[in-house]
Parts: C-alpha cells; sequence; structure tokens
C-alpha cells in the first residue's frame, strides 16, 4: 500500500550558470533510528543534521538538493527496498514540481554512507523499473550493507554496533510484520524503549552490553527460519542491475560491514551489465565515512559534468 513520504527539496536562490538543467543531488543520510525527531525533515530545520557539511557542500556548488525520509512513516530502519522507493519518489516530486524550478530531465546523482547506502543502493537498483523516465547519471555509496546475512558474524551481538543491528531488526519488522510472531518480551520492551532513539543514543549501548539478535526471538534459530529467510532474500541488493554507473567504495580495515558483501554486489551488478567501480581505502567505517567523502563527491561531480566513465567493472 502507497505510504506517505516527506522529503526536503532545497534549491539555491543564485540561478545555475552551468551547461543544461541545474543537477539535483539525492543526499541520502545516515539516519540509522527509529524515531520520528531522528529523520532529516525534523534535523534539518532545528540544525541537528549530522550531515549537514556534506548537504552544505553539495549546495555551494549550485546544485539542488532533496534529502528524504526514505525510511516512511514507521521509521522502518534498514528497509532497503522501501527506501529505495522513497528516494526515486521524492526525485520525481523534486523534478516535476514546477514551483521549484527544477528540469524533469536535470541530470541527478545521488549519496549515502552506512545506512544512507541503503537507501542509495536500492534507488539505483529500483530505478530502471520504478522511476525510468529519471535521468539519474551516478551513484555513490560507500560502507554498504549489501546483504545482511553477512552482518550476523559482524554486528550481532559482539561490537558497538550490535545495538544498531537491533535496531535494524525492529526497523525491518516494521515494514514485515510477519517478523513481530518471531519476537518475545524482550523484543517488545527493546521497541517501546528504543522507539525514539537517535543514531547518537543507539550507538553507545553496543559498548555497554552487546546483545544478540537471538535475544529477541522466541524460536531457537530465528535467522533459519523461512520468514526470516524470506526478508533476508528481499532485502538483499544486486537482483538487477541500476542503468546509472555506481562507485562503491569501502574501508580496508572494515570490521562492521564485511568487504565481502560488497564485491559480491559489484560483481551481480556487473553480470547484470552496470557500471559499476569499487574503491577500497585505509580505515574502518567511521573513518572512511568522513575521509571518503571527498572522492566520492568528485566522482559525481564528474558525473554531473558528463565526463567519462570506464566502461565495465573496476
Amino acid at each position: 500500500a502507497p505510504v506517505p513520504i516527506a522529503a526536503a527539496v532545497i534549491v539555491p536562490s543564485a540561478p545555475w550558470t552551468g551547461p543544461g538543467a541545474r543537477p539535483v543531488v539525492a543526499y541520502n543520510t545516515a539516519i540509522d533510528s527509529l524515531g520520528l525527531t531522528c529523520v532529516p525533515s525534523w534535523t534539518l530545520p532545528r540544525g541537528s543534521e549530522l550531515e549537514i557539511v556534506g548537504i552544505q557542500a553539495m549546495l555551494a556548488k549550485n546544485y539542488a538538493v532533496v534529502v528524504t525520509d526514505y525510511q516512511g512513516p514507521q521509521q522502518a530502519y534498514a528497509a532497503g527496498r522501501l527506501a529505495g522507493h522513497a528516494v526515486l519518489d521524492a526525485l520525481r516530486a523534486a523534478v516535476g514540481d514546477a514551483r521549484l524550478g527544477l528540469d524533469p530531465s536535470a541530470p541527478i546523482v545521488g549519496y549515502g554512507y552506512s545506512g544512507g547506502a541503503i537507501a542509495a543502493g536500492w534507488a539505483a537498483e529500483l530505478a530502471p523499473t520504478y522511476a525510468p523516465e529519471l535521468n539519474l547519471v551516478g551513484m555513490a555509496m560507500g560502507g554498504t550493507p549489501a546483504d545482511y546475512r553477512l552482518l550476523f558474524a559482524s554486528m550481532n551481538g559482539v561490537n558497538a554496533a550490535s545495538t544498531l543491528f537491533l535496531a535494524a531488526t525492529l526497523g525491518v519488522a516494521r515494514e514485515y510484520p510477519e517478523l513481530f510472531a518471531l519476537m518475545n518480551d524482550n523484543a517488545r520492551r527493546l521497541g517501546v524503549v528504543a522507539r525514539d532513539w537517535c543514531l547518537a543514543m543507539l550507538a553507545p549501548g553496543g559498548v555497554i552490553a552487546p546483545i544478540p539478535v537471538e535475544a529477541l526471538a522466541n524460536v531457537p534459530d530465528v535467522v533459519d527460519t523461512p520468514v526470516a529467510q524470506r526478508v533476508l532474500d528481499d532485502l538483499r541488493l544486486g537482483g538487477q542491475a541500476p542503468r546509472a554507473p555506481i562507485l562503491l567504495y569501502h574501508g580496508a580495515q572494515e570490521i562492521w560491514i564485511p568487504r565481502a558483501g560488497v564485491a559480491t554486489l559489484r560483481d551481480e551488478w556487473c553480470g547484470r551489465g552496470a557500471t559499476v567501480q569499487l574503491a577500497e581505502y585505509p580505515g574502518e567505517h567511521v573513518t572512511v565515512g568522513v575521509f571518503g567523502i571527498p572522492a566520492a563527491f568528485a566522482w559525481l561531480d564528474d558525473r554531473l559534468a558528463g565526463r567519462p566513465v570506464p566502461d565495465g567493472c573496476g
């Protein structure tokens, strides 16, 4: 069923003086939260958006920027298909509303890191079939959780990321309510306690008390149940090829989001005819999230300038 999605469309007041139409950037922040006060439509007007510097950098280039509450009205954190549809619908609205002065054929690029990469990756993968009219010319994403199955070894009850993993499990269940039948009272208690928590509140929990997702389940081997497997299949990137060129980047010392998932995603997208580059930078998840930005933004600038990208995969 359709759900309402909020998005901020920010258009610089200065006229666009470059060639063609003013470019549009789908900037997908890492919402990574369960609460309504964690989303861009709340954080941007209040000056609490953690990724404001990146958004400002795009606006400084005179690009229009679209920032979407891609988790939907239920804050379904990590529900990738929902996020991809939300981003594409926000872009449709942005370039289709004459009041905003954007061109329906404007070149569009997208960016996202970590949780934002879930939205970016799904938007790229779904665009050819869901929104083929959008002129998507490039998508850059880093620290991409392409296959959630791999995260059970790297994030589930083993380190600081474990609370985010639990929150993502609850977020996915909001979009796939059949998962609630597998959950016990611990899950319901956590759902009540953490329902309004943003990233800054969720992250420290894994440092203090890393709890595995199995502690929330009312059945043994919950991950192996047919219901869980169906949901994991539905949330795995790689099923169809993006039409726009893709930049994937990843930390060489990444421990939370295994590189194997991104390498497989590159291979699957490439095998279906996509143009994908995979770059590796020194550092773990948080440092690459900061230091990978300049190269990713430069790559997006090149796509918007119409500079050719090498065909195939690298």
